[in-house]
């Protein structure tokens, strides 16, 4: 038992650190601020999901594994900030969401 204690808090030890964007889900690509965005690719043939981190004004992304275009919306549908059209963090820390094919 008290092996298996020590293995688990070793284990947590030599983990990298997570970087801020993990759980900020904004990561700075040249001083501009790209906001965490899930998508779900429509391509019948792909079916890929994962995450985009895009700059406030995207319309659209490209699915990583097959290129198929896909329409960007808030996560939310609101607006965390109206003036500067920042948008509010969905439940799983997205902002945008991109799942309906263009």
């Amino acid at each position: 038992m008290a092996e298996a204690m020590q293995e688990a808090v070793e284990k947590v030890a030599n983990e990298e650190p997570k970087p801020d964007w993990y759980e900020t889900g904004i990561k700075y690509k040249n001083g501009v601020p790209h906001y965490r965005c899930k998508y779900w690719c429509k391509n019948e043939n792909c079916k890929n999901k994962g995450n985009h981190y895009i700059p406030l004004d995207a319309e659209t992304i490209n699915c990583h594994n097959c290129g198929q275009s896909l329409k960007v919306r808030l996560a939310t549908g609101n607006f965390q900030d109206v003036r500067t059209r920042l948008p509010e963090r969905d439940q799983y820390g997205n902002f945008y969401r991109a799942d309906i094919a263009e």
